[in-house]
């Protein structure tokens, strides 16, 4: 089977909001594995870094998940929100941040439901490689809308500029999971690199992001239906 074959199916068969609410009961322990390995402490440390140089007064989480970062995030501005696309995850996050006066809203990247410029500074953790190819567009412009800055750190970055490497790492992704150009959709959704710092050894990259303008329109086609855009 072809790339773009194995592609279009791997889009077809993942329902998003099915998905993350079906590993919701069982997500945090298989969390705990990343923090034994140290990878949570790698990525709460360039994510805090970025976090002292910005002095937030409030941040949004898109894709909480069961709230492995979200205390950190909590403790670094006035105002912290959480949202997932999954009841079961928020649920658990909620439980993981004893800090009063948090948020807690179920909802989706691609249609976040906030003002313009409303929010200080958007976290996204691992949570854009998750949003299928359709739909991505429509979640950086969502970022770049709401937010005055954003600290998106994801996987694949690199993999996806070594043209050598894409074809053999696209094989191999799990369902959930895409390639996106990065750098192409913050410039063409008015968001400006700040700075960018990579995690080789986790195949991430940390970008932080300030946003020029409001988030650029993107084409009808591209559907913002919740049952099929993702906020993990």
């Amino acid at each position: 089977m072809n790339l773009r074959r194995r592609m279009s199916r791997r889009i077809f068969e993942y329902r998003p909001r099915e998905y993350w609410e079906r590993r919701g009961g069982t997500y945090r322990s298989d969390e705990r594995k990343l923090e034994r390995t140290g990878t949570t402490a790698k990525q709460l440390k360039t994510i805090g870094d970025a976090l002292i140089q910005l002095k937030p007064r409030s941040v949004l989480e898109i894709g909480c998940g069961s709230g492995r970062i979200s205390m950190t995030l909590a403790s670094a501005a006035e105002t912290y929100i959480g949202i997932d696309i999954a009841k079961s995850m928020l649920t658990q996050a909620r439980a993981c941040v004893p800090k009063p006066g948090c948020g807690w809203i179920l909802a989706f990247s691609a249609n976040l439901p906030f003002r313009d410029k409303v929010i200080d500074t958007i976290v996204a953790s691992e949570v854009l490689l998750h949003v299928p190819p359709q739909y991505i567009a429509h979640s950086v412009s969502e970022i770049a809308r709401v937010a005055r800055t954003a600290i998106i750190l994801d996987f694949f970055d690199l993999d996806f500029e070594n043209r050598r490497t894409f074809r053999r790492v696209s094989q191999t992704l799990d369902s959930h999971n895409f390639l996106h150009n990065y750098p192409e959709l913050f410039r063409t959704t008015g968001l400006s690199i700040v700075s960018r710092g990579e995690l080789p050894e986790l195949s991430q990259t940390c970008f932080v992001l300030k946003a020029l303008k409001l988030g650029v329109s993107v084409a009808p086609t591209q559907s913002r239906s919740p049952d099929r855009s993702i906020g993990r």
